[in-house]
């Protein structure tokens, strides 16, 4: 029955996007996220696909380095910013914001014309988002998952494209207030103690690894390898270099990848 209900969604929201070709009807994302919900506990929840970067140590960054900087070929971050395209959302801890400050836009591959950027979210359970950092100041919209009871002793100002989602629960009780949002399909990009936040929730449905041929020299562990994945039951359907870094693409039990045939188009 649950089928069913999914397909009748699919066509009526197809319907709703050739009479309006907006974002805001429907977009390629959600009808995908649809299509390709995994029959479990979280069915009714937007996809998730985690990206993990790391180098020949399972780091994700270096202490020994000032500054954040990118250390994987130019050929994975254009695939990083294909999957953003592909996205209603990406998702990062405010770790991740309080170190890099980044916009988490779509910038390196094309990108259709009167398409939305995909919103970013924030994991910030205290509201130590600073309010001069790009995701406050742009433009473009920006939910910041909180609790309940940060919002009241915030200075914060969510004005505009700007919102707090307060939400006292697990990783599910964010994802479902986040369907309620609109977000079918979430991309969660960094840090560690946010993937291993979804991961150990069972709310992942892919993941992306990428392992750069890099050593960093004071590691930060990001706690997540292939072992890991194994352990959780992730299945690796392909693996390839993109540019010198070893991309491997892991899917959920009972997950498809989006492109069953042929996973390497996507993202």
């Amino acid at each position: 029955m649950l089928e069913v209900w999914r397909i009748v969604c699919v066509l009526l929201t197809l319907v709703c996007w050739q009479n309006d070709g907006s974002r805001a009807s429907a977009s390629h994302s959600a009808i995908t996220a649809m299509l390709f919900a995994p029959s479990s506990h979280t069915a009714l929840l937007p996809q998730v696909t985690l990206k993990v970067a790391v180098d020949v140590q399972g780091a994700v960054d270096d202490l020994d380095a000032r500054d954040s900087f990118r250390f994987t070929s130019p050929e994975s971050l254009d695939l990083v910013h294909r999957l953003r395209a592909s996205v209603d959302a990406v998702a990062v801890g405010v770790g991740t914001v309080l170190r890099d400050d980044p916009s988490l836009t779509v910038r390196r591959v094309s990108f259709p014309g009167g398409i939305s950027q995909p919103v970013r979210v924030v994991y910030d359970r205290h509201l130590r988002i600073p309010a001069a950092s790009k995701l406050m100041t742009d433009s473009h919209r920006t939910m910041v998952i909180c609790k309940v009871d940060a919002v009241g002793s915030t200075s914060l100002e969510f004005v505009g494209a700007k919102e707090a989602v307060p939400v006292d629960g697990s990783i599910l009780e964010s994802l479902k207030a986040l369907q309620e949002k609109g977000v079918a399909h979430l991309m969660v990009e960094g840090g560690p103690k946010l993937a291993r936040s979804f991961l150990d929730d069972g709310a992942v449905d892919r993941v992306i690894l990428v392992e750069a041929p890099i050593r960093f020299r004071q590691p930060i562990p990001s706690g997540i390898s292939v072992p890991l994945l194994k352990d959780y039951g992730f299945t690796c359907l392909v693996s390839y270099l993109c540019g010198g870094d070893k991309v491997s693409y892991w899917h959920a039990p009972g997950v498809p990848w989006v492109e069953q045939e042929s996973p390497l188009p996507w993202p």
